[in-house]
C-alpha cells in the first residue's frame, strides 16, 4: 500500500473513530497525569505523571513546576479546551510549557494504542481502515 513512511492527520471530528482522545477524554487524561504529589519528604513522586513531571521541571524551580501542574488539572475540565485554557494564561510560561508537554504524552500514549498505530516489529503490516492491522 504505502512504500514511504507515511503520517495521518486526523482531525477532532475522526479522531474518537480510531481511539484517539478528544475533549473531555483528553482533559481528564491530561489533569490525571498532573495530578503531581510527592510524599511527605518532597522526595518521591507518589501520584500523576513521573517521567513528565521531572522531564519539564528539570533545571526549574519544582515548587513552581507543580503549582503549574495543578493549576492546569484544576483549570483545564472548566475550559472549553487545552488550547483555550493555555491561551487564557499564555503569559504564565511554566503553565504553557507542562500544557503542551502533557498534550504530546497524552497524544503519544494514545497513538501506540490505537487503530493507526503499527509497529516496525511487524513487517509487512497495514492498516485496515474499517478497524483492525492486516499483515503480520
Amino acid at each position: 500500500m504505502l512504500k514511504q513512511n507515511t503520517v495521518f492527520v486526523v482531525g477532532a471530528g475522526a479522531s474518537n473513530e480510531f481511539s484517539l482522545p478528544i475533549g473531555t477524554e483528553l482533559a481528564l487524561t491530561i489533569s490525571e497525569k498532573l495530578n503531581v504529589r510527592f510524599d511527605d519528604f518532597r522526595t518521591k513522586i507518589n501520584s500523576g505523571d513521573k517521567d513528565l513531571f521531572e522531564n519539564v521541571a528539570r533545571g526549574r524551580d519544582v515548587t513552581a513546576t507543580q503549582r503549574a501542574a495543578w493549576l492546569i488539572r484544576d483549570g483545564i475540565i472548566l475550559a472549553n479546551s487545552i488550547d483555550d485554557f493555555l491561551h487564557v494564561h499564555r503569559h504564565d510560561e511554566e503553565v504553557v510549557r507542562y500544557g503542551k508537554a502533557a498534550i504530546v504524552k497524552c497524544i503519544l500514549e494514545a497513538e501506540r494504542s490505537s487503530k493507526l498505530h503499527y509497529g516496525q516489529s511487524r513487517p509487512g503490516a497495514s492498516i485496515n481502515f474499517r478497524g483492525r492491522l492486516s499483515g503480520t
